[in-house]
């Protein structure tokens, strides 16, 4: 496949960007931020250890109010999957976050999600907002082989770039570029002409600007 090479002052924003995620060795894929969760729901945390570490002892944290103060949720996990079975506590709350951290390795083993919102029932007026908003959601499965599927919502039509990058921050493949409507949106991406890795997903629509992290292990 030809690579396309990034140039100008766009290549300094993207390289910024890429070399900045690479620093994080642990990806929380689920909880990503901007959901809408029901009190008593039972979540699944989902969560991927990006550089390989011999140990395997999570931390679980909860924040209600962006990350000012966090409460545990579990000490000492010791699950290969990587994953945890959550019920959603009595609040109702728009800044809740999840916090997952390998205990005892130092800086960078650590995934946090971005804000998101429980209720007590999800109302008509939430599904809209949430309808309305501009999402990127964490690709699934990751890591995977060779597909995964990267999903995303437009609060509204818009010129839509959806594009793939390596490690280097050179651009693999184009997945989408023009118009979509708005709505919900799902495309499966195959790589099974590339080599195992890390791999970067970025979405422009209109303002809004996203990238987010996958791993192809073969």
């Amino acid at each position: 496949m030809k690579f396309k090479s990034i140039i100008g002052s766009f290549s300094v924003v993207i390289v910024l960007l890429l070399s900045s995620k690479a620093n994080a060795h642990v990806a929380l894929n689920f909880p990503a931020g901007g959901e809408v969760f029901v009190v008593g729901d039972t979540l699944t945390i989902e969560w991927t250890l990006v550089v390989p570490h011999p140990q395997n002892n999570w931390d679980l944290f909860f924040s209600p109010d962006g990350g000012i103060t966090w409460e545990k949720i579990k000490l000492d996990i010791d699950i290969p999957e990587r994953s945890y079975q959550w019920v959603v506590p009595q609040l109702t709350i728009d800044e809740g976050r999840i916090r997952i951290y390998m205990d005892n390795v130092g800086e960078g083993y650590t995934g946090t999600s971005e804000n998101f919102s429980i209720r007590g029932v999800v109302t008509v007026e939430d599904e809209e907002a949430f309808s309305r908003s501009f999402n990127l959601y964490p690709n699934y499965p990751n890591p995977f082989n060779p597909s995964t599927t990267i999903s995303f919502t437009l609060s509204n039509a818009s010129r839509v770039s959806l594009l793939i990058y390596d490690i280097h921050g050179r651009e693999v493949e184009s997945l989408i570029e023009g118009i979509q409507p708005a709505g919900s949106h799902s495309i499966e991406w195959n790589a099974s002409n590339l080599a195992s890795g890390v791999y970067f997903y970025r979405l422009t629509a209109d303002e809004f600007i996203q990238t987010r992290k996958m791993i192809l292990i073969k």
